[in-house]
């Protein structure tokens, strides 16, 4: 999860939010246990991989993993969360663990 959720916050991003890509306007929410679960599927409707705009090299990234998470990311008031790309606040989760990583389904 901590992958993915750098490469979804690293600037530009290297791959996508796939809860936040357009949701049609036929598809319902995909409700499992009083949640939410849709996610992107039309993967073959893009055209060709997902774009991205970053250009960094595999290595580059590595290095920007670990400084995003050693130097950037404020563990005590913010959650990982693959699901949205903007910052969810342990506070609004009443979170107070040493890591807090949100469950994307």
């Amino acid at each position: 999860m901590m992958v993915i959720y750098f490469l979804q916050q690293t600037e530009p991003p290297v791959i996508p939010v796939l809860q936040e890509i357009g949701r049609p306007g036929d598809v319902s929410p995909y409700l499992v246990e009083g949640w939410d679960t849709y996610f992107y599927t039309e993967i073959n409707r893009r055209n060709g991989d997902w774009p991205s705009d970053n250009t960094d090299p595999v290595a580059l990234l590595v290095l920007k993993f670990f400084k995003f998470y050693y130097e950037e990311f404020d563990y005590t008031t913010t959650v990982i969360a693959p699901k949205q790309k903007s910052l969810l606040t342990c506070k609004s989760k009443n979170w107070y663990r040493p890591i807090n990583i949100e469950d994307p389904f």
